[in-house]
């Protein structure tokens, strides 16, 4: 999954273009949230997800299949399911009402880019 370049002093080499990477689509969810939950997710998500699901690196929480099923996310984010690929369990400084808002408001977060065209 990486390349290595090597470079010549006066080389011509070009790097052939790569392909376009099609992102996926934008969670979608029937569920509804209060508008409590939401500012308690907004306040969460800001405080714990975004310094590594901000980026291009890990997952896009908003396109991220896990955030539609409960039982799915809670496992990841409390349980640690994940922890073997890096995503700790989150139970020490989360209750499971505040992984549960979180959850909230990344799907309202990906119903608002959806409605926005965004890619």
């Amino acid at each position: 999954n990486g390349v290595l370049l090597a470079f010549k002093i006066g080389g011509t080499g070009k790097l052939a273009k790569l392909p376009p990477i099609e992102p996926l689509p934008y969670v979608t969810s029937d569920e509804t949230f209060t508008p409590a939950q939401l500012a308690e997710g907004e306040a969460q998500f800001f405080a714990f997800c975004t310094i590594c699901h901000n980026g291009p690196v890990n997952p896009d929480l908003l396109r991220s299949a896990m955030v539609t099923d409960a039982s799915a996310w809670r496992a990841v984010v409390m349980d640690g399911v994940l922890a073997d690929n890096g995503m700790i369990s989150f139970k020490p400084w989360l209750t499971a009402e505040q992984a549960e808002a979180i959850r909230g408001y990344v799907l309202n977060q990906a119903k608002v880019a959806r409605e926005s065209g965004g890619r």
